[in-house]
């Protein structure tokens, strides 16, 4: 009796064992990460998020006083994978150059968004809030006519 039970744990802890390392061989090799996404298909305005795995969270913030802007680029970012949770005014109206304010810790999310408005990386600021529950949050600036969510618009 005592040697069945003996054999039934061994092979209970062989299948257990079998199980964990398939585990750990799928989340390794089978995740993609925001570095698997071509930046050359960024630049492209018929570009979309489609991996949830990589959809950023973001906030959208009009800080330059234009009307309706907050929810044209809210509308834009969404129709190109991007989950807004929040869109909004800033607290003020004279901010000049569109930003993205990093809320969490991953930067290649926020490269990605930027990259999908259509402004360079170095305009990424770090500022933690991990209340948020936000990747980035957007503000936009007086350049906002040069950003592809409002060429995108005047498109149509």
């Amino acid at each position: 009796m005592k040697n069945y039970k003996g054999t039934f744990l061994n092979i209970t802890i062989l299948i257990l064992l079998l199980i964990c390392g398939y585990l750990i061989y799928s989340l390794i090799f089978s995740s993609k990460s925001v570095k698997d996404v071509q930046v050359s298909n960024m630049t492209d305005t018929n570009f979309k998020i489609t991996d949830i795995n990589i959809k950023p969270t973001a906030e959208v913030l009009n800080g330059c006083g234009e009307k309706k802007l907050a929810s044209l680029f809210t509308n834009y970012l969404i129709e190109k994978g991007v989950d807004v949770k929040n869109s909004g005014n800033y607290i003020t109206d004279t901010v000049q150059k569109t930003l993205i304010l990093l809320r969490g810790k991953n930067y290649e999310k926020a490269k990605l968004v930027a990259n999908v408005i259509g402004i360079d990386s170095t305009r990424i600021i770090q500022n933690y809030n991990k209340d948020l529950q936000l990747d980035v949050t957007i503000i936009i600036g007086k350049d906002f006519y040069t950003l592809k969510p409002y060429l995108y618009q005047n498109k149509k």
